[in-house]
């Protein structure tokens, strides 16, 4: 059960650092606020299908409907969600400081080689 919540939670996880590594805490915050409130609406809906008719076909029921609201977000994902970063994250950074970056990341190993 542990290997597949780490499976199942890892990918997820991680997005958010490919997104907007500027914003990962808010959406990560706004995400799992709304997938733990599922611990909430999860025993109401369970309570609902099966109170008073605790049969096998019931709780299937509850089940599929489980797995359904597990599987469907990174089915979705799959189909339409993105790794790449998102412009909202890259405000305040210009053209200028990423072309200084790319810059002093290539004289690196230069100054490696002289020391050697």
């Amino acid at each position: 059960m542990f290997t597949y919540a780490m499976f199942y939670g890892g990918g997820s996880v991680a997005n958010f650092l490919d997104l907007g590594i500027n914003y990962a805490g808010t959406l990560s915050g706004i995400t799992l606020t709304v997938a733990n409130s599922m611990g909430i609406i999860a025993p109401l809906v369970t309570g609902a299908l099966t109170d008073g008719n605790q049969t096998r076909a019931q709780w299937k029921i509850v089940f599929y409907i489980a797995t359904a609201f597990s599987v469907a977000p990174f089915i979705l994902f799959m189909f339409c969600g993105s790794t790449d970063e998102q412009s909202w994250n890259k405000q305040g950074r210009t053209d200028k400081s990423e072309s200084k970056q790319s810059n002093d990341q290539s004289k690196e190993p230069d100054k490696i080689e002289k020391l050697i």
